[in-house]
């Protein structure tokens, strides 16, 4: 790993634990400029990252609060389509329409897959072991 990378690693973590020790809830407004260099630094080092956001919801992500629908840019890399009916006119069975149902976690895999190159069902299993080292094991 380049010396620059280590130096950045070392800065980072000491901005983290001061900005955490001090009751800090929204660190993420200081890391707008090193937040794309994250994700250089993760790929780099080969290492997962776990982003996590606190009261910072609005500014963290820019991911759509429904379903992914025909006019989202990930939308051709879906494959799994479910029923669904507006949520006056809903069915057991069917998704409420509009809403990012927990069975649509399969699309998601789908998209970033897809954006990505790789097959879902090696990617489903990646995620499956990263998910259980990071939290069960």
């Amino acid at each position: 790993m380049a010396a620059a990378s280590l130096r950045f690693i070392d800065d980072f973590t000491e901005v983290l634990k001061r900005a955490s020790d001090t009751g800090v809830q929204k660190i993420l407004v200081i890391l707008y400029r090193y937040f794309e260099k994250q994700f250089h630094l993760a790929e780099e080092t080969k290492l997962p990252m776990f982003l996590h956001s606190r009261s910072a919801h609005q500014d963290f992500i820019d991911a759509p609060w429904c379903d992914i629908r025909p006019t989202h840019a990930g939308f051709k890399h879906v494959k799994t389509k479910f029923e669904s009916r507006k949520k006056e006119k809903w069915q057991a069975g069917q998704c409420v329409k509009g809403r990012n149902e927990p069975a649509n976690i399969v699309q998601v895999l789908e998209v970033v897959a897809g954006c990505r190159g790789e097959d879902v069902q090696s990617l489903a299993e990646t995620v499956y072991e990263n998910t259980m080292n990071l939290f069960f094991r």
